[in-house]
């Protein structure tokens, strides 16, 4: 590591630090850049606001999401449409990321989106949903399952 003066450093190779570093301006990566924790956290990579309100965060635990698409940063593959409702991935609101999934509904009962999932007997699972409705009307988020044969839809 070369140190220039106190505003800049100049680093190359692997930096390894184990207490907290603060970085006030910009950090850029040329090519790949890997930020690793040294141990698995719920919490492991975050990004605050000036208040310190967690804008961003990083899971890193050993919980796997069953969902190998839930964020839509890419595409909406593994979702599917219900009833006459359509689906798409719409990158104009999103909670987290760049993008998000465009569920539009009718008047008719039942439209929404399904993805299907293999759940084991007797295990505990937590669902953990962000959603914005497109008015302020009688707007219901109803979550559940259905069995169709041997699979269950949430």
């Amino acid at each position: 590591m070369c140190i220039r003066d106190r505003a800049y450093v100049d680093a190359s190779g692997d930096i390894t630090t184990t207490a907290n570093a603060t970085v006030g301006g910009t950090l850029t990566g040329n090519g790949a850049t890997v930020l690793k924790d040294s141990t698995n956290s719920t919490t492991a990579f975050q990004v605050q606001n000036a208040s310190g309100t967690q804008l961003l965060s990083v899971d890193t635990s050993t919980t796997p999401n069953l969902l190998s698409n839930g964020s839509f940063e890419v595409n909406a593959t593994g979702w599917a449409a219900k009833g006459s409702a359509t689906i798409a991935r719409d990158t104009t609101n999103a909670y987290e990321g760049n993008a998000s999934l465009l569920i539009t509904t009718t008047a008719n009962a039942n439209d929404g989106a399904s993805y299907n999932v293999t759940l084991t007997p007797s295990t505990s699972y937590t669902l953990s949903v962000w959603y914005k409705t497109a008015s302020s009307g009688n707007n219901l988020l109803v979550l559940g399952r259905q069995d169709i044969l041997s699979l269950i839809h949430i």
